[in-house]
């Protein structure tokens, strides 16, 4: 039972929450799934030798989420706030949890990351922010000990950019 309650603690805190409150609905105090629209961004330490992500204030992933066919669809601003392909892909987990399954790639010819990200209210007047762990490989395996990506973005604003429209 004890390493149960560690193990839920211990995701709890990757996923950038307190420990759990059992019983308790989240989904009272959380913004609603439609509020993940917006430009997001942060600075996960994964992305240090990426040039085109890294200035002189450090390396950022700021994304567009945009409503698309597969659910939601994030959109890589560059850093100099121009807009670039869809990098990531979202659908609601069928729970009750404020949370996203999808892929996020974060560069061309390279294996695209399966990840889960979880919307949470900000804290204190702090804008809301996404959680993100992910893996490479055809699923996320939740109780592994570490995550290749883990990241942190806070919503910033509107978005801008926009998702290609197909040609017919």
């Amino acid at each position: 039972m004890a390493t149960g309650v560690a193990l839920v603690c211990g995701l709890s805190w990757a996923m950038g929450g307190a420990a759990p409150d059992f019983g308790v609905s989240r989904a009272a105090a959380a913004p609603a799934l439609t509020d993940i629209g917006g430009r997001w961004s942060g600075k996960p330490r994964i992305l240090s030798a990426d040039a085109s992500r890294c200035g002189p204030e450090g390396c950022t992933l700021t994304l567009d989420i945009v409503a698309c066919a597969e659910g939601w669809c994030g959109i890589d601003v560059t850093k100099d706030q121009t807009c670039g392909g869809k990098a990531l892909q979202l659908t609601p987990m069928k729970d009750e949890r404020l949370g996203f399954t999808g892929k996020l790639t974060l560069a061309d010819g390279t294996q695209a990351y399966v990840v889960e990200t979880v919307l949470r209210e900000g804290e204190n007047g702090q804008p809301p922010r996404l959680n993100f762990v992910g893996d490479t490989g055809p699923e996320l395996m939740i109780f592994r000990r570490s995550f290749p990506f883990s990241a942190q973005l806070a919503r910033t604003g509107d978005a801008v950019c926009k998702l290609d429209k197909p040609v017919s």
